[in-house]
């Protein structure tokens, strides 16, 4: 992922979501099939692209629906 210095303000929001919704969409498989690393490391970062969406103002109760 790039720095949020390099991604213009106007796509920010875009890129957000983009991130969470492509985390989630491996939720299961990984916390189903993944190892303890790899669990560990899903769910540090589905946290921190949600911090970060919160962060620009997005609803992150609604992504989480995904």
């Amino acid at each position: 992922f790039k720095n949020e210095t390099e991604i213009p303000e106007t796509e920010r929001q875009e890129v957000a979501l983009s991130r969470v919704k492509g985390l989630l969409s491996i939720n299961d498989y990984i916390l189903s099939n993944g190892s303890d690393a790899q669990k560990y490391h899903y769910k540090s970062s589905l946290k921190g692209a949600l911090l970060y969406a919160s962060s620009l103002g997005i609803n992150i109760d609604e992504l989480k629906k995904f």
